[in-house]
């Protein structure tokens, strides 16, 4: 367990973003949902691809539904049964990573919370320097999401895997993206820069942003898995 005082007009916006976000389908801040959320796009994006290499049809079809129902959010007026096989399926919770009707999806509702905790009266100089980092992931990703939401939408209707190998290949690519980061400037790392970070590294700083940028981490642990903050703000 970790504990830690936080400035309390950022606080609200640190604890949106980190343990308890409105609106959301259960309770989980912002950034936890929005890494549980690329994690499992990335899943189906790879599944595309692997059903376009195998020349299966129906699956890259079924997949790219999936890829984009899990962006797009249940309020997006094309969500559903995409690839006309009677079962509109979704495997993510239906809040989307971009914004569908009232729901902000998780990329703008990161971005929003961050925001607010950078402009809070009484933010630190962490709050406000790793404010930006998520920010800026969160403007990658959504231009990332934007692309995949399209060609996913496009796959779902296709008709022969021969003709969509690029464009099965790209949708993993970004999925990556989306979830990872791009090594944009080949440095060998993935930073909080335009055109680099991802779900990943937003989650990261969202995290330094409380102070919580050091915790035992073990292979194959899901996102706030044996983790528990508690954290408490000035009064």
């Amino acid at each position: 367990m970790f504990e830690g005082v936080l400035p309390g007009q950022a606080f609200q916006y640190l604890n949106q973003l980190l343990s308890n976000g409105p609106g959301l389908p259960k309770q989980q801040g912002y950034v936890v949902g929005l890494r549980l959320q690329t994690d499992e796009l990335l899943r189906h994006a790879k599944f595309v691809a692997d059903a376009q290499a195998a020349g299966d049809i129906a699956g890259v079809k079924r997949h790219a539904e999936h890829v984009y129902n899990l962006i797009a959010g249940s309020r997006d007026p094309k969500f559903g049964d995409l690839n006309g096989d009677g079962h509109a399926q979704n495997p993510g919770d239906g809040f989307g990573l971009l914004q569908n009707g009232e729901q902000a999806g998780y990329i703008k509702a990161t971005s929003d919370a961050a925001v607010a905790a950078e402009n809070a009266t009484d933010a630190t100089a962490a709050v406000k320097a790793h404010s930006e980092h998520v920010r800026i992931c969160a403007e990658n990703m959504k231009g990332w999401a934007a692309e995949a939401h399209d060609l996913a939408l496009q796959l779902a209707q296709a008709t022969d895997p021969t003709t969509v190998k690029d464009q099965a290949a790209r949708l993993a690519t970004l999925g990556q993206w989306i979830n990872r980061g791009d090594d944009a400037n080949g440095d060998g790392e993935i930073a909080p820069v335009p055109g680099e970070g991802g779900g990943i590294v937003a989650y990261e700083h969202a995290q330094f942003m409380a102070g919580f940028g050091l915790f035992p981490f073990k292979a194959g642990m899901a996102p706030g898995q044996d983790i528990v903050f508690v954290i408490y703000p000035v009064r």
